[in-house]
């Protein structure tokens, strides 16, 4: 991709991440996913193919891939590039969209470490939510703490898609 095309790019990424728009949109799609799981409501066709083996694991592998993608802004700033801003972007959008695909992927919150791996997952994806764009705190100890808990949790919550995974293919 030229770096003409990829400043565009992230241009119209960047227009559609207004930071009220995406937190609300964050929390209305983790509103939807409490208010879903928490009711136990089931919609009978997802709920059908959520029992196929197949759709187990392609949705497990669509919902990894973009748990994946979420540490490459993390790992992108951590080395030093310069061009992190229309990452960020796309980081808070998948941060948003992440409750969604979560809820397609599971019918309950699962038992031991499958409820800890939910509830710190939906978690993060709130703490991310509300960062200081959207609580206008600007101290610096609300940053480091913010980001400190954000990084704990993602670090916990892929520690535990990969145990989940080795469970999963084990037995």
């Amino acid at each position: 991709m030229t770096k003409l095309a990829h400043a565009l790019h992230f241009q119209d990424i960047s227009a559609l991440i207004n930071p009220k728009k995406y937190a609300v949109f964050g929390f209305l799609s983790l509103l939807v996913v409490a208010a879903w799981i928490g009711m136990d409501y089931q919609w009978e066709w997802l709920a059908g193919i959520q029992q196929n083996s197949l759709y187990k694991q392609f949705s497990g592998i669509v919902l990894l891939a973009l748990i994946l993608q979420q540490w490459r802004f993390g790992l992108r700033r951590f080395t030093g590039k310069k061009s992190t801003m229309g990452f960020m972007d796309s980081h808070k959008l998948i941060g948003c969209l992440l409750p969604v695909f979560f809820l397609f992927h599971v019918r309950d919150f699962g038992v031991a470490y499958q409820q800890i791996l939910a509830g710190i997952l939906l978690l993060n994806c709130l703490i991310g939510i509300l960062n200081m764009e959207i609580l206008q705190i600007k101290k610096p100890l609300f940053y480091n703490a913010w980001m400190a808990l954000h990084i704990s949790f993602a670090v916990v919550s892929l520690t535990l898609a990969v145990y989940h995974i080795y469970v999963v293919y084990l037995y």
